[in-house]
């Protein structure tokens, strides 16, 4: 397996980046495009792995469709192929085999659908027989992934009574299903949402053209390598003030950690000022992407921090609550965690002696430990290119502001 070791620079980044269009919106819009039933064009669609697959499994659907390991893909069209006459097998990669999925399964099949499991109860590959399905009211456990809800409200415009959808408990990364509702109003579908109940009736998506915005989720690793610097101007296309994603809220927390963001335009530009921060708290319930960013870069800047909301971190592509343990240890962090809650306050002092960190098949431990790379030279990442999956082009973008980095002999 390949190892990749990037060059020290912490003195000053500079450079301008075109950062992917946003993943999460991306996988949207090419489901709304293909229930619209017509073309319309999409202005920086995402070049992830992840958003290629789903174009791939929409535009050239076969009986066996793999999602491989992306849970997006797994449960938009979980909902889709519910609802498109046919017989479907939905597959995925081993992880995929533990990522739950009962939840969205058990709701379309209150509505209608002919769902079943080929495995093990609750988790994919999955059966499925295509119909029109009359919709109607139904209740989901909104505690595990904002993506079932998602994918339930994408859809319920096709369905003949439409969707009453009341969401039990306090939503995971409710901001994903923001985005969702916002998505599809500019598509011409109205939802109605009041307190815990969304309400979306039958209704046509109306087709016109769409532009996405540059990702959040992985400008926040160059925001943390400008927190690194000592000095830093970096400008990043295409991030918003006024976004569709939670995210964004990666640039006020920054400010804490030195990184300065000055929002023109059509880009941000981003600067390095001094910073003391004794101890970082927050609740990342609606922001879980973020977590591994801001635990690594707390664990180089030796800042203790009290993270809650970390519950749907288990539920990735990795178990991030493990293997954020487990690599952070060799930062020497002792990682404290409990059911929803991370505490990182016991440094030790460690000789790094050609330590690698172990990505697990998952793109953003890869990138976040890339962090701690770039403090010293024997520090590397083992496969890189699992980076792909939403920020294909990482490693080249670190050397447009100065990070260099190469391969090591396998």
């Amino acid at each position: 397996m390949r190892k990749i070791s990037l060059q020290i620079n912490n003195e000053h980044l500079e450079g301008v980046l075109e950062i992917p269009g946003s993943k999460s919106i991306s996988n949207r819009i090419l489901l709304i495009k293909e229930l619209s039933g017509r073309y319309f064009h999409i202005d920086n669609l995402s070049v992830s792995g992840d958003t290629l697959l789903m174009q791939q499994l929409l535009e050239f659907p076969e009986k066996i469709l793999n999602s491989g390991n992306t849970g997006t893909v797994m449960r938009f069209l979980t909902a889709y192929f519910a609802i498109k006459e046919g017989e479907w097998e939905l597959i995925g990669s081993e992880r995929m085999k533990s990522r739950p999925i009962k939840n969205l399964v058990e709701v379309l099949r209150s509505i209608g659908a002919d769902i079943t499991y080929l495995g093990s109860e609750g988790f994919p590959p999955l059966k499925i027989i295509g119909k029109d399905l009359d919709g109607g009211k139904c209740v989901i456990n909104a505690t595990v992934s904002s993506q079932f809800i998602s994918a339930l409200l994408l859809v319920a415009p096709k369905l003949k009574n439409g969707l009453e959808l009341t969401m039990q408990g306090s939503p995971v990364s409710f901001p994903y299903v923001s985005m969702t509702l916002r998505l599809m109003k500019y598509f011409g579908v109205k939802a109605s949402v009041k307190r815990n109940m969304i309400r979306v009736d039958a209704q046509k998506y109306k087709p016109k053209r769409f532009k996405v915005e540059t990702d959040w989720s992985a400008a926040s690793y160059i925001y943390a390598l400008v927190s690194l610097s000592k000095s830093a101007k970096v400008e990043i296309l295409g991030l918003k003030k006024k976004s569709l994603q939670g995210d964004y809220i990666v640039s006020d927390l920054m400010q804490k950690f030195g990184v300065k963001t000055r929002f023109k335009k059509d880009r941000v530009i981003l600067s390095k000022k001094t910073f003391k921060l004794k101890k970082f708290e927050y609740n990342f319930v609606q922001n879980p992407d973020l977590i591994p960013t801001f635990a690594v870069l707390c664990a180089i800047h030796k800042i203790p921090f009290h993270f809650r909301g970390i519950n749907a971190l288990r539920l990735k592509e990795s178990d991030r609550v493990q293997t954020l343990t487990l690599e952070l240890e060799k930062l020497g962090l002792n990682l404290k965690t409990t059911e929803n809650e991370m505490i990182g306050k016991h440094f030790t002092k460690v000789e790094y002696d050609h330590i690698t960190f172990n990505t697990y098949g998952d793109h953003r431990i890869a990138m976040s430990f890339a962090i701690a790379a770039s403090t010293n030279s024997n520090l590397s990442i083992e496969d890189p290119d699992v980076v792909e999956k939403s920020y294909p082009g990482f490693w080249s973008d670190l050397e447009k502001i100065g990070v260099k980095f190469g391969y090591l002999p396998e």
